[in-house]
């Protein structure tokens, strides 16, 4: 992966995204900006954008002294997502077989899929009964 210069604006705004979400007064916002500006001026010519994003997110945490300005969008994604559980965990159970194949799908040749999928089928439904049991503790 290499960094190309289209990159750049994208770093300014991953930055500024960031340090509004780490809830950075609009100063430390300037001078987050200005920071990332410079590391983009230091940034060796072969830097992945990985490492640039990295720095980036470093820097935000340490001006704005919170260590996960995406907190609380995580806690958002997976309160959507545990609110969708309870419909698809009734899906599972209406379902004659709720790990079987879709037909129609292209789910590469057959063989493929019973080495893949087949001897995994126990395991996927000790996690479901896992998760159930998570779900509706008795």
């Amino acid at each position: 992966m290499k960094t190309y210069l289209d990159c750049y604006p994208c770093f300014m705004r991953q930055a500024l995204s960031a340090a509004r979400r780490a809830d950075a007064s609009t100063e430390e916002q300037h001078g987050i900006l200005l920071e990332t500006m410079d590391q983009l001026r230091s940034l060796p010519v072969d830097a992945t954008p990985p490492e640039m994003a990295e720095g980036i997110h470093r820097l935000v945490r340490a001006k704005t002294n919170n260590p996960d300005p995406y907190l609380q969008s995580k806690m958002d994604a997976t309160e959507q997502a545990l609110a969708l559980l309870p419909g698809l965990m009734e899906q599972v159970r209406a379902a004659s077989d709720p790990l079987e194949r879709k037909r129609g799908g292209d789910v590469g040749p057959p063989e493929l899929w019973e080495r893949t999928f087949f001897p995994v089928r126990e395991a996927a439904q000790d996690a479901i009964r896992q998760i159930e049991a998570r779900l509706h503790p008795q």
